[in-house]
């Protein structure tokens, strides 16, 4: 199961009804169950119809998490007609949210310790 995960692109473009919104990804199912972070940096193209093509990875840390998921991701996205662009970078960074919890012990008593 993948994790709704956002990334808030500044390209300047707005998303298409019906589509994938540019910006919208997942967090891998397989980074998310062994609770790993890291970051991919992708680049891709806009066609003149709006969508996404030659989607690859330029980089990714660690190896193996998330380049899969973001190219798939981008490949789904789709933005205003009309618009082609060419070498878009993103750098998509992937990051755990941190439980905070506290534990609260109490100090033994002497006459507790038999």
């Amino acid at each position: 199961m993948m994790k709704p995960f956002y990334l808030l692109c500044a390209l300047g473009l707005v998303g298409c009804a019906g589509h994938a919104k540019p910006g919208t990804l997942h967090y891998p199912s397989h980074a998310w169950n062994v609770h790993v972070g890291g970051e991919t940096t992708i680049m891709f193209n806009i066609d003149n119809d709006g969508s996404t093509s030659d989607v690859h990875m330029l980089s990714e840390q660690p190896t193996g998490f998330f380049s899969l998921t973001a190219i798939h991701d981008i490949q789904s996205w789709r933005y205003p007609p009309n618009h082609p662009r060419k070498h878009i970078i993103v750098n998509i960074k992937y990051v755990l949210p941190q439980l905070k919890y506290a534990v609260a012990a109490t100090k033994p008593e002497l006459n507790d310790i038999h």
